[in-house]
């Protein structure tokens, strides 16, 4: 995990926040759904921007830290985007859970499919952190690496503080209802 102190400044996050706030809740037929952008897609909008930038000058060359010493090639290269808007507004908890695909996972008995690397960018400051343990989710649902965990990290929200992880490790927020936003995406 790597966690980047504010990489945008005050003004650019409030631009950010407010484009976000006129896209929450995402929704497609009436249902709360994710975006995509392919990774050399013209961007419609602010947020595409900054994903696309914040993956060019962040992650694009650091792969070696990700995956040690293994180019993108052998992984996966990426090919774009999956994003979110992660708000507290009418929750108070985000439950344990890994980022994969779940649509690949029920259409294909249980193996589950992971993205390259998982990201959140926090658009507000708030005392309720994002908690990442050491247990990895395994190849299928029931199947999880170093359980019970033994290590934690706990990131509170900074405006404009980037986090970055494996996706295969078990993530959540325990909190209160709060203005706690973030935007998400997996590479």
């Amino acid at each position: 995990m790597k966690i980047y102190p504010p990489i945008i400044d005050s003004i650019s996050a409030v631009k950010l926040r407010d484009e976000i706030k006129q896209f929450y809740p995402l929704k497609s037929n009436g249902f709360t759904t994710n975006k995509w952008i392919g990774i050399h897609d013209k961007p419609e909008n602010t947020i595409e921007k900054y994903i696309q930038d914040s993956f060019d000058l962040y992650l694009h060359d650091n792969y070696n830290m990700w995956f040690e010493s293994t180019p993108w090639n052998e992984v996966g290269e990426p090919v774009g985007f999956e994003w979110w808007i992660e708000s507290l507004d009418v929750h108070n908890t985000i439950t344990m859970h890994s980022n994969h695909d779940d649509h690949y996972r029920k259409n294909n008995y249980g193996i589950i499919k992971y993205p390259l690397l998982s990201t959140e960018t926090h658009l507000t400051n708030d005392i309720d952190p994002t908690t990442i343990l050491n247990t990895k989710q395994g190849n299928y649902w029931e199947v999880y690496e170093n359980n019970p965990p033994t290590e934690a990290v706990f990131s509170a929200p900074e405006e404009g503080k980037f986090l970055v992880s494996d996706p295969r490790y078990m993530r959540g927020i325990f909190g209160r209802r709060s203005h706690r936003l973030s935007l998400c995406y997996d590479v």
